[in-house]
């Protein structure tokens, strides 16, 4: 059988592909971007073909999950984990992706005893044993790994054979079949490739960590969360110790789904009842704020709304959003001066969502508006009313809780 050796030239920048060596890539105009990726063609004889298998004869994997025993992620992930199943983890700098993932590989091992593995290319061995003892997840079971190779990697985890392994990130993996160095866009999708194919052959279930850019979408290809079988975002309130874990894609299970924990001093604790928890922390009856009520798979989360108007004599009022679409604000606005009589266009207005509220859930437009009338009246909406609603153009509210409302002119009878 005959072999033949390619030579493909891939821009790290961009991944254009070419025959020959660039010094500029004339797809993103980058220069010195290309780099070399040699692979082996073999001629096919037809003795590789792999046998086709009709979809009656297909094993399900409905049954096939592993369960973490760490209900609030267990939850985000269908029910556990599938066999075989790559996951892809990302959030901002220090907000406790390695703490989440060193508790979920942890737990598994202890309760479940079988051998996990901590692949940490960004942390020695020892320093990834400091944060494992803090946690009390110390097991002879929880294996720890500290290499940035690929092939040594892959040596490792078939020499091991763990259930579950963490690659901590995706961007301090290399692989020495293709030049570029760690993170590059290349060698993100080469290692991407390679923890694939061997967690469907093996039946390991692999979560890798990636970093975040500074607008705050994963870094790398894009191509990268498309691989995935899972992409999971770990989001934080600043000014709160709660962690939202959030699916944006699920091939196994639902993405209205979110898991919320509590950052102490043991570690990220489960918050099994969120609902109750942020009822308590609110700042409800103070003017200008309002609960929302949004419906994720089967419980309820709640929000807070906080606006704040001023006014603005100069010509160019000021109009800012935090947690929440500046468009869909202004879209509310609009509706408000319309239907409400109230010019609210020579005001400064600043609006912030606390609490795992989704930037684009039209259910919490209606507890917006009462916000923004709240802080126009100056009074203090009713003491426990908590909201929730889509409103229309026409000024028609949908979904909402209250009886006997249907439209915003009704609205401010139910407020104070």
């Amino acid at each position: 059988m005959a072999k033949k050796i390619l030579s493909t030239f891939i821009c790290s920048s961009c991944e254009h592909q070419s025959a020959q060596w660039l010094g500029k890539c004339p797809k993103c105009r980058v220069w010195n971007s290309f780099v070399n990726k040699k692979e082996e063609n073999v001629e096919n004889d037809g003795k590789d073909k792999k046998k086709m298998i009709p979809s009656t004869e297909i094993k399900q994997l409905g049954h096939n999950r592993i369960q973490v025993h760490i209900d609030e992620f267990d939850r985000v992930m269908g029910g556990g984990m599938v066999l075989g199943s790559l996951t892809l983890l990302g959030g901002d700098p220090g907000i406790g992706k390695s703490t989440l993932l060193t508790s979920v590989l942890g737990t598994y091992a202890l309760k479940n005893e079988q051998k996990v593995l901590y692949v940490s290319g960004e942390e020695t061995c020892e320093q990834v044993g400091l944060r494992i003892n803090r946690l009390g997840l110390a097991s002879s079971f929880l294996y720890v790994d500290h290499e940035t190779k690929w092939q040594s990697i892959e040596a490792n985890m078939k020499s091991l054979k763990p259930k579950l392994v963490l690659i901590d990130s995706i961007q301090t993996i290399y692989s020495q079949d293709i030049s570029g160095h760690p993170g590059a866009t290349a060698q993100v999708k080469e290692v991407t490739l390679s923890l694939m194919n061997f967690a469907k052959q093996v039946k390991t279930s692999i979560i890798i960590i990636g970093h975040i850019t500074k607008d705050g979408s994963l870094a790398g290809p894009k191509l990268l969360e498309h691989m995935v079988d899972t992409v999971l975002y770990f989001e934080a309130d600043k000014n709160s110790d709660q962690r939202i874990l959030r699916p944006v894609k699920n091939r196994f299970g639902a993405t209205n789904e979110i898991g919320v924990f509590e950052m102490n001093e043991k570690g990220l604790s489960p918050v099994k009842n969120p609902l109750q928890q942020f009822i308590e922390q609110s700042n409800s009856g103070i003017i200008g704020t309002c609960l929302g009520k949004l419906r994720c798979s089967e419980r309820e989360i709640l929000c807070e709304i906080q606006t704040l108007i001023l006014d603005n004599n100069s010509q160019c009022p000021k109009k800012a959003a935090q947690g929440f679409e500046l468009n869909r604000m202004n879209i509310l606005l609009a509706v408000i001066e319309k239907y409400l009589n109230i010019k609210l266009g020579s005001y400064d207005i600043y609006m912030n969502i606390t609490g795992p509220s989704q930037k684009n859930e039209k259910q919490i437009d209606l507890p917006i508006v009462a916000s923004i009338m709240s802080s126009y009246r100056k009074k203090s909406i009713k003491t426990g009313l908590v909201l929730n609603g889509e409103l229309s153009l026409s000024g028609a509210i949908k979904g909402s809780s209250l009886a006997g409302l249907n439209h915003i002119v009704n609205l401010e009878a139910h407020l104070f």
